[in-house]
C-alpha cells in the first residue's frame, strides 16, 4: 500500500547540466517498490509549487538483504524539481509511494528495454530485477547526446546498455527505435518489449512491435499532480475506447499495442 512518508537524502550526484541523481532512505517504499512504479516527491514545505513531481524508481539500496532505500534520477524541468535539486544530503524529502502498476515478468520470455532519457529508470528497475531470475534481456538505451544517457549510474548497478544517440556522440548515432527494429528483425521470436521514454518514442516502439508480433509494454510517463487519479492530468485513451484512462492508477506499465497515441 502506498504511504505518504519522510525520506532522508544520503547521497546526491550530478549527471549533467540538467540531470541529477538522489539516494534515498526510506525502507516503507523500498519494501514495496517494482519495476513501472513511482513517487510523488515534494521539494519543499512551501505553498509554492503547490503539487509534488512524479520521478520513476531507478533502483532499490540493500542492506542486509533488506531493501532499505532506493535511487531516483531527476530531470530538471521546472520549479519542482529545482526545488527537490536544492535539498543537500542529510535533508528529508516528503514521499508519496509507491504508486502505479508494476511490470509483470516472466523469466522464459526474452526481454527488450528500450528507454529514452530518464526513462532508463523503469527499464533499469526491470532488469535487475531479470537478472536476479537469470533472465534474457538487453538494454537498448537512447538520448539526443552522450550527456542524456547515463551509463555511469548503470554501471554503479552493475548493468550496461547498448547506447545510441541522435548526434552520434556516444554510442551508434540515430535513434534508440532504430535498434529495437534492428533487433527484432534479427530475432523476434519470446520477445517482449518494455519501453519508457518520449511519447513519439513509445508510439515508435508500439508500431515497430506491432509490425513483428511482438508484445510492447509501455511505461507511460505524463505529468501528474495527485498520483490518485483526481487531477486527471494524466489521462491516456486506448484505441476505439472513447473512456480515457489515468496513469497513476491503470498504469503507468500498459499494452502499448493498445494506446491511441494521438488521443
Amino acid at each position: 500500500m502506498p504511504v505518504i512518508t519522510k525520506a532522508e537524502i544520503i547521497a546526491k550526484r550530478r549527471l549533467s547540466a540538467d540531470e541529477f541523481a538522489l539516494d534515498l532512505r526510506c525502507p516503507e517504499i523500498a519494501a514495496e517498490s517494482a519495476p513501472g512504479r513511482f513517487v510523488m516527491v515534494r521539494g519543499s514545505a512551501a505553498v509554492d509549487p503547490i503539487t509534488p513531481r512524479p520521478i520513476s524508481l531507478f533502483s532499490r539500496i540493500w542492506e542486509g538483504g533488506e531493501p532499505v532505500g532506493f535511487t531516483l534520477i531527476i530531470k530538471l524541468f521546472g520549479r519542482g524539481t529545482r526545488a527537490i535539486e536544492s535539498r543537500a544530503v542529510g535533508d528529508l524529502l516528503t514521499l508519496n509511494g509507491p504508486l502505479g502498476n508494476s511490470l509483470e515478468m516472466d523469466p522464459a520470455r526474452r526481454y527488450l528495454m528500450v528507454a529514452g532519457g530518464t526513462g532508463i529508470a523503469p527499464a533499469a528497475f526491470a532488469a535487475q530485477e531479470l537478472a536476479k531470475k537469470g533472465a534474457d534481456f538487453a538494454i537498448l538505451y537512447g538520448g539526443r547526446s552522450a550527456d542524456a544517457v547515463q551509463l555511469t549510474e548503470l554501471e554503479r548497478i552493475g548493468l550496461s546498455a547498448d547506447p545510441v544517440t541522435e548526434d552520434g556522440s556516444l554510442g551508434s548515432r540515430g535513434l534508440v527505435t532504430d535498434a529495437l527494429l534492428a533487433e527484432l528483425e534479427r530475432d523476434s521470436e519470446g520477445v517482449t518489449c518494455f519501453a519508457c521514454g518520449p511519447w513519439e518514442m513509445m508510439r515508435r516502439c508500439a508500431e515497430i512491435c506491432a509490425e513483428h508480433g511482438v508484445e510492447c509494454l509501455c511505461s507511460l510517463e505524463r505529468y501528474m499532480a495527485c498520483g490518485f487519479g483526481v487531477c486527471l492530468s494524466c489521462v491516456y485513451r486506448n484505441r476505439g475506447d472513447e473512456e480515457y484512462h489515468t496513469c497513476c492508477q491503470e498504469g503507468p506499465v500498459v499494452n502499448g499495442l493498445e494506446v491511441d497515441w494521438d488521443a
